[in-house]
């Protein structure tokens, strides 16, 4: 596994370098103040580190709050990412959403640093929005999840059929499978949101789960 180099540098003797906090092997480094201040309460502020980093391209940081700050002293982060390019001193903006005043020491760790992979290309194109869940978002599986762990299924219907792998699925759902792969066999465009390679795909795993639906077969 490929491990970037991220050069640090000290703008004022007192600086103090990210340390992993326990094991080489923990996600983040902690990072310090260098100067002592105050995060008033309910209020944000931006705090020196007297550091900065070169970054290799195709690499960035992402700051994250600490836990223990997080939880204790609500101590949040606010902008969170550092760019390969930038060459400024590395500065960690706190949100405070606690009563109380917090003052930060240069001996206290205010943030922790991980190191990202952010390659990537982003180019204009057309998007196929047929997907299981399309445009839902913002909680439109938390119904299904709750159900699904009260349940110790994510299916809702009221009759089940044990499969031979142990597996609970419903008769409705089977009628369901039916239904979507007659529509494509007939006419071998799309249905229910399905093309024939995802059709194909769910045979295989009707037959992986040995049910005995009679299900048709495709011209090829």
């Amino acid at each position: 596994m490929h491990m970037p180099e991220i050069i640090v540098q000290r703008l004022d003797v007192n600086a103090k370098l990210p340390a992993k906090p326990k094991s080489l092997f923990d996600a983040g480094w902690d990072v310090y103040p260098l100067n002592r201040s105050v995060i008033p309460k309910h209020g944000d502020a931006l705090i020196g580190t007297g550091l900065k980093v070169k970054i290799p391209n195709g690499y960035c940081i992402q700051v994250n709050p600490r836990s223990g700050k997080a939880v204790k002293n609500k101590l949040v982060v606010g902008a969170r990412v550092i760019d390969a390019p930038y060459r400024g001193e590395l500065k960690i903006h706190i949100f405070n959403h606690s009563d109380e005043d917090y003052e930060v020491s240069p001996h206290d760790p205010i943030a922790q640093l991980l190191i990202l992979p952010c390659g990537g290309i982003m180019h204009e194109g057309f998007i196929d929005d047929t997907t299981e869940r399309g445009e839902d978002g913002f909680g439109s599986t938390d119904g299904d999840l709750k159900y699904a762990s009260m349940h110790g299924t994510a299916l809702k219907p009221e009759k089940a059929v044990v499969l031979s792998e142990k597996l609970s699925v419903y008769e409705a759902d089977f009628k369901v499978i039916e239904e979507t792969l007659a529509d494509i066999a007939s006419n071998s465009g799309k249905a229910r949101g399905l093309d024939q390679n995802q059709a194909l795909a769910l045979l295989e795993m009707v037959k992986h789960f040995n049910t005995v639906i009679e299900v048709p077969t495709f011209n090829k």
